[in-house]
């Protein structure tokens, strides 16, 4: 009995003892484990660390390559309305020499075909002495002379001088065929000030004043730009759509497309 009792007792003491030693095998994996993945969550860590600050870089990139743009799209814009600018000066330059070709050829008719002389003149004696002169009255308020000078004007930066011939060109011949075109480079003397609110003051007297006329596109134009210039996004695109709408296929309709 005492033999049976000491065999039982071996048997379980070997059976702790296994018991033991496999709980400890257990731990000590785990303990490996755990160092293990926390080489790892650290690596990660750092690897994640770095990824930020890449992405953190490329944020910054794409920043800068935006502003740049920006800057770069305003710069083009800028340079397209100058160019603009020197256009319509072109336009009205070619339109005024036409209208002074057409002046100085009606001039040159009345010149070279006088009018028939009077009966009485026939018969007196100092008309058979001298030879007829025909008479040229003379205009000394000349509306082509008084809008050339301040185109002039305009074009040399002379805005000041400029601004008085085209109020002077306004106040004599309001009903002249240039008349619109003297209100429309009237508002461009300021816009080249850069005094926006009398610039869009003298533009929307092109609209209303000459509904008809050929600067209205140009005007509704400059006119969102001088909004632009003031910080009114919203307004100044409202104007770029007018001119989109009223005027699609010109010149005019174009640039305001590159704004919008």
């Amino acid at each position: 009995m005492k033999a049976l009792q000491f065999k039982i007792m071996t048997i379980v003491l070997i059976s702790l003892s296994l018991s033991s030693c496999a709980t400890r095998k257990e731990v000590v994996r785990f303990k490996e484990d755990l160092s293990y993945l926390r080489v790892q969550t650290e690596s990660l860590r750092l690897e994640n660390a770095e990824l930020k600050k890449m992405l953190q870089e490329l944020n910054k990139n794409f920043d800068d390559l935006q502003n740049e743009t920006r800057r770069t799209k305003a710069d083009v814009l800028t340079e397209i309305d100058n160019v603009k600018s020197q256009s319509q000066v072109i336009d009205s330059k070619l339109e005024d020499t036409s209208y002074r070709m057409s002046h100085f050829l009606q001039k040159a008719e009345s010149v070279t075909n006088p009018p028939p002389p009077q009966p009485d003149s026939l018969n007196s004696a100092s008309s058979q002495d001298k030879p007829a002169i025909p008479s040229v009255q003379k205009n000394d308020f000349d509306p082509l002379a008084i809008y050339n000078s301040a185109y002039l004007d305009l074009s040399r930066g002379n805005h000041q001088l400029a601004m008085q011939g085209f109020q002077q060109f306004l106040e004599k011949f309001p009903q002249s065929d240039l008349a619109d075109n003297a209100q429309y480079w009237l508002g461009e003397v300021f816009y080249a000030q850069k005094d926006n609110q009398k610039a869009i003051d003298e533009f929307k007297k092109v609209v209303e004043n000459f509904p008809r006329g050929d600067k209205v596109a140009a005007a509704l134009l400059k006119i969102g730009y001088c909004h632009f210039n003031l910080g009114d996004q919203a307004t100044g695109k409202k104007f770029m759509k007018i001119v989109t709408e009223r005027f699609p296929n010109t010149e005019e309709a174009r640039l305001a497309r590159s704004r919008l």
